[in-house]
């Protein structure tokens, strides 16, 4: 039961389709953004935009669930919601409501949904949050399939799911990364960093992972970036690709950043920069 609740993930964000040969593209044309609202307990409200760029009156319902970004032992990341014991003192559950909760949005039309959290006199201080539930699908159009044999009919109604996520600050909040280790190993022409993290503070790091590359004689190679999102501890999975590099030995540093660019500045929380760094080999090919 717990493996239909792991999806996987490519970001903070991430969509769940069911998808059906033959289906127009105009189906999956609803969006929603920004992919994270966060909001505090001096100004508990927000807002997020669902668009219908489809041709097709689309029926959306907002729900809330409480999960977090968890990983197998591969640094393959999911999403869990199941087992949820470890953060469910940071659930903003029935504290989250959104206005409208359903709505039919017209082509080419966009709804503004806003946010409120209610307050709870209880609540320590650090971040709450919950995973925003868009749920869209055609109101007049489903999909409908036949079998010729009997002239037996079927209609098939699909649903698009996208999964964002609400960050509420109650009082002082901070962060942090502890980099229990680093695994470095060449597959494929890519390099594969498996970083072993675990959050400090009382909120969840959403930052950025800064990969350098340097050769034997410290110059910078390559350089990318990730976004990481860490909950709680995490073995991420981390690539970059090697193939223009030449054999030899090298040396990967990991830094790690607060801050997303889908996150203003303003709502970042901010801390020091945190680093790490493993030698490994590029081997002869």
């Amino acid at each position: 039961m717990k493996a239909l609740f792991r999806t996987s993930l490519v970001s903070l964000s991430f969509l769940l389709a069911v998808a059906f040969a033959g289906l127009p593209e105009a189906h999956a044309q609803v969006s929603v953004a920004p992919t994270t609202v966060v909001m505090e307990n001096r100004n508990p409200f927000g807002e997020f935009i669902v668009a219908n760029q489809s041709a097709a009156p689309q029926e959306v319902r907002i729900s809330f669930q409480f999960g977090y970004p968890r990983s197998d032992e591969k640094g393959e990341i999911y999403m869990e919601y199941e087992d949820v014991a470890q953060g469910e003192p940071r659930d903003l559950g029935e504290r989250v409501r959104a206005f409208p909760r359903a709505f039919v949005l017209p082509p080419g039309e966009q709804q503004t949904v806003r946010l409120m959290v209610s307050p709870d006199a209880d609540a320590v201080d650090g971040v709450y949050w919950s995973r925003i539930v868009t749920t869209s699908n055609p109101r007049d159009e489903d999909v409908e399939t036949r079998q010729v044999q009997e002239g037996v009919g079927a209609r098939i109604a699909f649903q698009i799911r996208h999964v964002t996520t609400v960050l509420f600050k109650q009082g002082d909040a901070h962060t942090g990364v502890d980099v229990h280790g680093l695994e470095a190993n060449i597959e494929d022409d890519e390099l594969v960093i498996l970083a072993d993290l675990e959050r400090t503070g009382n909120a969840p790091f959403i930052g950025r992972s800064h990969l350098r590359i340097f050769d034997d004689a410290g110059e910078v190679v390559l350089e990318s970036e990730q976004n990481v999102s860490l909950y709680f501890e995490l073995l991420r999975r981390l690539t970059a690709s090697v193939e223009d590099l030449a054999p030899g030995d090298y040396r990967a540093e990991l830094e790690f950043r607060a801050g997303q660019r889908d996150i203003a500045r303003a709502d970042r929380i901010s801390m020091d920069p945190v680093s790490a760094e493993i030698g490994f080999q590029i081997p002869e090919r």
